[in-house]
């Protein structure tokens, strides 16, 4: 759950952003899980301070940069979903480029 969330109980496609990054982050991990080594008591002062996970080992910069970008701290800085839509879509045909030939 995003910071906002957490603290304040409050709801938003902001936050549901914050939280498709942590679904990104799963995928990209196969199943890992967010926060690792950071104690649950911890997790919403750490958040606050803007500490945010680490780029996992086979995470692209590119793809991660988008991931971290649904992780801003002010929820009006998330992208929207249509962006991530477009972004996804990009980077898609980019890993696929070599495989087809068109």
């Amino acid at each position: 759950m995003s910071p906002e969330s957490i603290e304040k109980f409050s709801f938003s496609t902001a936050t549901d952003i914050w939280s498709f990054g942590i679904l990104l982050f799963e995928i990209v991990t196969l199943g890992g899980s967010p926060y690792t080594g950071w104690p649950t008591a911890e997790l919403l002062t750490r958040l606050k301070r803007g500490e945010r996970m680490e780029k996992p080992e086979n995470c692209s910069d590119k793809l991660f940069e988008m991931i971290s970008s649904c992780w801003s701290d002010l929820p009006s800085d998330r992208p929207p979903f249509g962006e991530m839509r477009v972004h996804l879509g990009i980077l898609l045909e980019d890993a696929c480029q070599d495989d087809y030939d068109y």
